[in-house]
């Protein structure tokens, strides 16, 4: 599962690396335009913004000087943070999508962000962080690896760092017509084109694997590490329900 995912991952950041950050028609290769471009990254911009809001509601005053954006994609999230943090580090396991995230940090003119793939942030990595956030992303990892992950970028935060991470726990369109369709997509990829077909995407288009997490385990992994749960916000991204957690490992 691991490889697979990694490897539908790595599919995006070559066919459609936009349109796999937001899956909106107007992100495909073939409908990219400037205005498209510009819509996304305002998106971007728009999300900093909120986010920034939320940390000082709950912590007045908190400005982190490294921040670690998880699952970078193209940049949409980072680049906008690096006007918040001292010095900003995206990572993702595509390493197209870390290409065109470089390059679009360039165009912005930003030059306080590193990015790294996701092996050199978990077996390299030395440095802490002082936020370290991350949205739709763990929702594209297999639990298993998704839980050892989160642990893992615990373990990489800063004493008195934050940690935001979106998960998602339940699908509310979930049926045997649905889990059979996908189980028939993962393992046969004529029939996902088919089904793309006639779905109205483009028959390349690979499939998106989504991961409910069991919100027990979750909230033990926080315990354990003794992290306080500072504030949590619901999300439904077409009946994908989930949580954005905002934690402290404040002493």
């Amino acid at each position: 599962m691991t490889e697979r995912t990694d490897k539908e991952w790595k599919k995006f950041g070559k066919l459609c690396p936009y349109f796999g950050v937001l899956s909106d028609q107007k992100y495909l290769p073939e409908n990219l335009s400037t205005q498209s471009l510009d819509d996304f990254f305002e998106s971007g911009r728009t999300h900093v913004k909120e986010t920034i809001g939320w940390i000082n509601d709950e912590i007045p005053g908190f400005i982190p000087e490294r921040l670690l954006d998880f699952g970078c994609g193209t940049g949409r999230l980072t680049i906008p943070f690096s006007s918040f943090a001292e010095q900003v580090v995206g990572v993702d396991v595509s390493e197209e999508m870390l290409s065109l995230a470089r390059k679009n940090s360039l165009q912005f003119k930003r030059t306080n962000i590193d990015f790294l793939s996701l092996h050199e942030l978990l077996e390299e990595e030395k440095e802490g962080f002082d936020l370290i956030f991350s949205f739709i992303v763990f929702q594209h990892i297999e639990k298993k690896r998704g839980e050892e992950i989160l642990q893992r970028l615990l373990g990489l935060l800063n004493p008195n760092g934050l940690i935001i991470i979106h998960l998602t726990y339940h699908f509310t369109k979930n049926s045997r017509a649905h889990n059979f369709a996908t189980f028939l997509r993962k393992n046969f990829s004529v029939i996902n084109r088919v089904l793309n077909w006639r779905l109205g995407k483009p028959q390349y288009f690979p499939l998106m694997l989504m991961t409910n997490y069991d919100l027990n385990r979750v909230f033990k992994i926080f315990q354990t590490g003794k992290f306080k749960i500072l504030s949590i916000k619901y999300t439904d991204h077409g009946g994908h329900l989930g949580l954005v957690i905002m934690a402290s490992n404040e002493i």
